[in-house]
């Protein structure tokens, strides 16, 4: 997924991101065209002062499309489409969209549409046919991880969704824990003790061949 430098016309920032509404109603696989096609993605949302700037966007009684998906893989399990952890969730009372109540669960959200509830918006389980607006988003000045050509309909793609972005994550620690060896390694040659004569470059050096550093 393409990054941007700052939002376009139509679209709202919020922090790093930008979000775009969508006013037309589709389903869940039309609704994540929607969003390739304007190189993005469906929504994440990862905090309360975030809900609260889309919930000043959208409007009342409508349901929207974000990028969140039951999963069956992992019992009880939700997945976002970019492979982010789901550290924020605010659901419907009585609702629980970890366990899969229908054939193709996609979840959404609304405004003012149900009463007795904590908050004014609130996520819950959707069928995939039905029509809904969307929410889209980009990142403002970092390249996404990857990106998800094909609409998940299954169980293998949402599986491949988080294990993918867990990769990434450990790749790039890796990365930095061997460039942070690498930068000792004057200090380590120097300091017998530590790693005696030789050693460092017969122990690690392969290893950080392997990892495509170059040595």
């Amino acid at each position: 997924m393409l990054s941007v430098v700052e939002c376009l016309q139509g679209w709202h920032r919020f922090q790093n991101k930008c979000f775009y509404i969508g006013t037309n109603e589709f389903n869940a696989e039309e609704a994540f065209n929607q969003c390739k096609a304007l190189k993005s993605h469906l929504a994440t949302i990862h905090s309360i002062e975030e809900e609260d700037f889309l919930e000043n966007l959208i409007q009342e009684k409508k349901f929207y499309r974000i990028g969140l998906l039951p999963t069956t893989y992992k019992p009880n399990s939700v997945v976002w489409i970019d492979g982010s952890p789901v550290n924020y969730t605010n659901w419907l009372k009585n609702d629980d969209p970890n366990y899969v109540t229908t054939k193709c669960g996609w979840v959404s959200i609304s405004k003012g549409v149900y009463e007795n509830q904590q908050r004014t918006v609130v996520w819950h389980d959707d069928d995939c046919s039905e029509k809904r607006n969307f929410i889209c988003e980009q990142k403002i000045g970092k390249k996404q991880k990857f990106q998800i050509e094909k609409y998940p309909e299954n169980n293998v793609l949402q599986f491949l969704i988080v294990n993918q972005a867990n990769l990434m994550d450990e790749l790039d620690r890796l990365k930095k824990e061997f460039a942070f060896l690498s930068s000792g390694n004057d200090y380590c040659r120097n300091d017998q003790s530590v790693f005696p004569p030789g050693q460092y470059e017969d122990d690690q050096q392969p290893t950080l061949r392997r990892f495509g550093y170059g040595y």
